[in-house]
């Protein structure tokens, strides 16, 4: 008799050509099936929890997608876009006002949401898409919001009323002649926007021409805009062939910042490498829209217009929508380069790490200044970091790494970077499953930090997939779930002390398609695992043993967690369920599913034993919190875990907690599997798997 122990699962699901693999460090952590369990990043295997009904999409036969919006440390916003419009979700419902919805309209179909992206900043989120001029979303407060195209124009305005206080006088001489002389003036708010030069003005005598010198001064009169606040600062500029240079400033009178202020020009030397900025439009109509951006060293950064698919376009720092530049060039000034490549390939996504990356169709990118420093007009560094090439779908930041999904969707990498190469490396972490991505699209990413750090992959036939990713620690592994129905979307907010996954979810009711954004529950609060579930209070339901509220799921047999017991066969009529007694303390009642894990085969060195056949005739379970299970080697041949002694009565059993065994009757064959299961709606975390094995 030989005792095989597995005391980690963090490989996650392995590819079946990796069976016999025996030699890889990681198979001894690894699973040959993972579906709807977690592998956790400590190593313990959990059944994944299940989903609250959030609300219905407003179109049930139209996709919609999920968009995360992070206003502070207590309240994070899941926006939901569909075709024309976007809804407003918070804390596991929609957000009402009025007894409606809070919604907006917007001008995306439904080829434009998949190509969506975005970018926030406090309380603006920044959005494009190639066949749209870029948009900005602003939550004004929680039931109101603003969408409205990017103003590129300035928001402030120049001076007006520029005066001088004389002309040119008649005493002219060898030294101090009359030279042509123009003088312009800006205006800039507190906030720090600079407006564009005012209207110059010059002496209407003379040719234009006067004396200005240090013992001839001249007194500028200058009206600041309508707009103007206290604290703002009006500037003034002085040149000759229309070429402006910095002369001076004055603020504005605080009191009164309206009124007229005096600038005493003294005869300074123009200081022609502080020029006035210049306006500029870089997204002016249809073929100049960006499809993607980000923030970056304080900029709104965007790139690929239809017309410069390998351009990007960088705002002045600290004013997102400005992309204004000045002659000569100031650091802070607009910027616009673009990323060469061996054939045309547009930009399909920008990720802002310790330097810009631009991941296009066929390459990774990274944008610096000289030196790795910032960017600037006069500075600007852009070098080939691999070839893999980036897909639609949005990349998610984890730590100093990006996650993105390779072009056409057939593998997901990691980038980060290796100061002793100083640049990106990066790797393939399908590379041990790539059975799961066979033959299919990714569609949908988001990334939740807390408790487990995963990311959750949605692929075009609506199957999630988990990763399990912390590269400090090398873990990565992989884990397949799937519902009654089918997943489109997810999104990521904080929610408390955790992370919150939503999810958009296509499922069969009453014949036809609806779609449900659906949260999953926490761990850390009670154990919810059903899908699309409502949860209950005795003091919400009653003394009634009928209960309403589920007409999302008409028609459809449900399965109820009632006061810690299963009652399965609870079919949906007229939007109620009917338990067998009424609720004492709580419950929750949703679609059921099943959670299965199958070890790899014994990992055996010895071939003549490999070769031979062998039979499980016991399995250990090191359990935490777990109530239920079943254990065996697949089929047929499954045994429950049961928990319930005699001591507990009629009442719910304890959690199981240690070592549990179960005796089965396997079948002689050479791998010796063993395969577990949650059938039930219950809460299961297996600490280790210990198999016994008679060898023939």
């Amino acid at each position: 008799m030989t005792a095989i122990r597995q005391a980690s699962f963090a490989g996650g699901e392995i590819a079946p050509e990796l069976r016999a693999r025996t030699d890889l460090q990681r198979y001894a952590a690894s699973l040959a099936e993972c579906r709807n369990f977690v592998a956790t990043k400590l190593g313990p295997l959990r059944n994944r929890p299940g989903t609250t009904f959030v609300a219905a999409a407003k179109y049930a036969d139209q996709p919609c997608i999920l968009v995360p919006f992070d206003f502070s440390d207590d309240l994070a916003y899941v926006l939901e876009f569909g075709v024309g419009y976007a809804r407003v979700l918070a804390r596991g419902g929609a957000v009402v006002s009025g007894g409606a919805p809070v919604e907006f309209d917007t001008p995306y179909g439904a080829d434009d949401l998949p190509l969506l992206k975005w970018a926030q900043v406090g309380n603006l989120l920044y959005l494009t898409c190639q066949s749209h001029p870029p948009m900005t979303l602003r939550r004004v407060d929680h039931v109101t919001w603003e969408l409205s195209p990017l103003v590129t124009a300035k928001t402030v305005q120049p001076p007006t009323g520029l005066a001088l206080s004389r002309e040119a006088t008649a005493t002219e001489d060898s030294r101090h002649p009359n030279k042509e002389w123009v003088w312009w003036a800006t205006y800039t708010s507190p906030k720090g926007e600079q407006s564009l030069a005012s209207a110059p003005v010059k002496p209407a005598q003379h040719d234009g021409k006067i004396d200005r010198y240090a013992d001839r001064p001249i007194t500028l009169t200058i009206l600041p805009p309508a707009g103007a606040e206290a604290g703002g600062i009006v500037t003034v500029y002085c040149g000759r062939n229309d070429t402006p240079g910095y002369i001076g400033e004055v603020p504005v009178d605080d009191a009164h910042p309206t009124a007229a202020v005096s600038f005493h020009d003294d005869g300074q030397v123009p200081d022609y490498g502080d020029a006035p900025p210049e306006g500029k439009n870089p997204f002016p109509g249809p073929g100049n829209y960006p499809a993607c951006c980000c923030i970056h060293q304080q900029r709104f950064v965007a790139a690929n217009t239809a017309t410069e698919p390998q351009t990007i376009f960088a705002s002045q720092t600290g004013t997102y929508s400005a992309f204004d530049y000045s002659s000569p060039a100031k650091s802070s000034d607009a910027c616009t380069f673009t990323v060469a490549g061996k054939r045309r390939e547009e930009i399909r996504d920008l990720v802002s790490l310790r330097t810009l990356l631009a991941l296009t169709a066929s390459g990774e990118s990274s944008v610096a200044g000289a030196d790795g420093g910032p960017i600037t007009p006069t500075s600007i560094d852009v070098k080939q970091q691999s070839r893999y090439g980036c897909s639609w779908v949005s990349p998610v930041v984890i730590g100093n790494a990006v996650i993105f999904v390779q072009d056409r969707g057939s593998a997901v990498r990691d980038l980060t970077y290796e100061f002793s190469s100083d640049g990106y490396v990066g790797a393939d972490l399908t590379i041990l499953a790539q059975h799961l991505l066979a033959g299919r699209r990714v569609v949908s990413m988001a990334y939740a930090k807390s408790p487990d750090s995963i990311v959750w992959i949605v692929r075009d036939d609506g199957v999630l997939l988990g990763l399990t990713y912390v590269r400090e620690q090398e873990v990565s592994g992989w884990h397949v779930h799937e519902t009654d129905g089918w997943y489109e979307s997810v999104c990521v907010i904080p929610e408390g002390t955790e992370d919150a996954l939503y999810a958009v979810v296509r499922r069969r009711v009453g014949g036809r398609d609806v779609r449900h954004v659906e949260r999953f529950a926490s761990r850390l609060e009670a154990g919810l695992f059903l899908d699309d579930a409502i949860a209950f209070t005795a003091a919400q339901a009653g003394t009634a043993a009928t209960l309403s509220g589920f007409g999302h799921l008409e028609g459809k047999t449900l399965t109820a967690v009632v006061d810690g017991e299963v009652v399965a066969g609870l079919v949906v009529s007229c939007g109620e369920i009917t338990l067998p007694h009424a609720v004492a303390v709580s419950g929750a009642a949703g679609l059921p599913y099943a959670s299965r894990a199958r070890l790899l085969p014994l990992a055996v060195q010895d071939a003549d034993v490999r070769a031979k056949f062998k039979r499980v005739t016991k399995v250990v379970l090191e359990l935490l919190d777990t109530r239920g299970g079943w254990a065996g080697s697949g089929g047929d041949d499954m045994t429950e875990l049961r928990q319930r002694q005699v001591a507990d009565d009629f009442g719910t059993p304890a959690p199981a907690q240690g070592l549990a065994e179960i005796r089965v009757s396997a079948a002689w064959e050479r791998d010796a599997e063993a395969v577990l299961e949650q059938r039930d709606p219950l809460p299961m975390t297996v600490l280790s798997v210990t198999r016994e094995v008679q060898v023939g």
